[in-house]
């Protein structure tokens, strides 16, 4: 295992830590004895059903550009209409650090590690209603020059890193939970203030998201989510992914060219650490020489 995992690695404990000592001061913490009335409702159940099936039509390479679009949209409509993911999932991520590290929230994490665990972005890239929402405009066939730039990985998660440290520092100066103003999952639960003005800057944040999507793939995961955060250092670990047969690769770059995020630049590269992958298995479609495959890296 090489320094800058065992970094990683060690950096997932230390953000677990917090968590743990709230959850024993008594704060609401500490009593997880229906913890599988959670893990094991029709809920999370869906999630692991989105997630499998992700998975399998990845690993046939059968994830075609419509199949994809059909997935997140109805991924988008099950977890936002039928179920409703509460608490979702950035609340079940940052209020253990306000309130305690209760069942609802060790659910989510355990369940969202778990599907991070056995393939990358398991549950962001295949059941999370937000990340479908942006999926869904982005693939809007508009402004398609601008999407061909995309923001290097380094910068984006640097940026998504400091603004959990700005949330880390208001939650234990002042117990304010930043995220609260920023929260893309608290607008899919269609609960609007009536006044006017209210609503407007309400919407603020809202209106940037659909606006950076356009252009974007998935700003709110790549800027803000700590759950792509924290699902991002689970991936690391995970046991199939996308990887490159070096013997097979023309160097065309019809993969770089053509997926959305910037993890198909670590793949080609065979970086041990990488950029999250959130499996939309384009560049899995459009490799003329099937030099990229979605398995056990050992394979």
């Amino acid at each position: 295992m090489s320094r800058m995992v065992k970094v990683i690695f060690i950096l997932f404990l230390l953000l677990c830590i917090p968590d743990y000592v709230l959850a024993q001061q008594g704060r609401g913490g500490g009593n997880f004895s229906n913890i599988g009335n959670f893990i094991f409702s029709f809920k999370y159940i869906s999630m692991a059903g989105f997630a499998l099936i992700c998975i399998v039509l990845m690993r046939l390479k059968m994830l075609k550009s419509w199949v994809r679009l059909l997935l997140m949209a109805t991924a988008f409509f099950v977890f936002s209409f039928v179920f409703e993911l509460h608490p979702s999932p950035v609340c079940a991520t940052t209020k253990p650090f306000l309130f305690g590290l209760r069942t609802q929230f060790l659910s989510f994490l355990l369940v969202s590690a778990v599907l991070s665990f056995i393939a990358t972005k398991g549950f962001c890239g295949s059941a999370c209603p937000a990340g479908g929402f942006q999926e869904l405009i982005y693939k809007l066939p508009v402004l398609k020059k601008l999407k061909r730039h995309r923001v290097p990985f380094i910068i984006t998660n640097s940026i998504r890193t400091l603004v959990f440290l700005v949330f880390l520092f208001f939650v234990f100066g002042w117990k304010t939970n930043i995220y609260d103003r920023a929260n893309l999952f608290e607008y899919l639960h269609l609960s609007f203030p009536t006044n006017p003005g209210t609503l407007f800057i309400y919407l603020i944040p809202f209106i940037i998201y659909v606006a950076a999507s356009v252009i974007s793939y998935r700003p709110f995961c790549a800027y803000v989510c700590p759950v792509g955060l924290w699902s991002w250092i689970v991936e690391q670990f995970s046991l199939t992914r996308v990887s490159l047969i070096s013997d097979k690769c023309n160097q065309c770059k019809k993969c770089e060219k053509s997926s959305p995020c910037t993890a198909i630049y670590d793949i080609v590269a065979k970086k041990k650490v990488r950029a999250e992958c959130f499996l939309c298995g384009v560049c899995l479609e459009v490799c003329p020489e099937d030099a990229l495959k979605f398995g056990f890296d050992r394979e």
